[in-house]
């Protein structure tokens, strides 16, 4: 379940995407990937155009981010869909600290792109706060939503 910091942030996000991105349809609530028609994989921001599709995840706090790209690679070994798929993780400055998790998911992303050469790509980028401002943001969002609505423009225009 993501915190109510990731919650505010994928929302904002997402309205900012909305403003920016022309020729995309944005998936107005966390999108799941289904196999077989059955609903399988989250994903938390999504948007989808006639040839590709565009999978964004927000990694603020989670214990094991690379569990967030695993998931892809399986998804597209059963989707009949052989739409080009981007995906975006977008790390908090949380894994400043924790730079190893990071560092094992961007990893995974470079194997799965070899893998699916043709049809994956895969962009690691950073959430632009300091860990201090972050980790202020991330234990109150209700009275830091100013800041989340900034930290949300800023990155939608990445």
């Amino acid at each position: 379940m993501p915190s109510l910091f990731t919650r505010l942030f994928q929302d904002r996000l997402r309205d900012e995407l909305s403003k920016r991105i022309k020729g995309y349809e944005i998936y107005p609530r966390e999108r799941w990937l289904s196999i077989e028609g059955k609903r399988v994989i989250p994903i938390d921001i999504a948007l989808k155009s006639k040839d590709t599709q565009v999978f964004i995840e927000i990694e603020s706090h989670r214990a094991d981010p690379s569990n967030n790209v695993a998931k892809i690679p399986y998804w597209l070994q059963h989707n009949t869909e052989k739409k080009k798929v981007i995906m975006i993780q977008l790390f908090s400055s949380y894994y400043n600290r924790h730079k190893i998790k990071r560092a094992v998911a961007e990893h995974l992303g470079k194997l799965v792109m070899e893998k699916y050469v043709d049809l994956f790509v895969y962009k690691a980028l950073s959430m632009d706060i300091s860990y201090e401002d972050f980790e202020r943001v991330y234990n109150n969002p209700i009275v830091n939503e100013a800041t989340i609505i900034i930290i949300a423009e800023e990155n939608a225009d990445s």
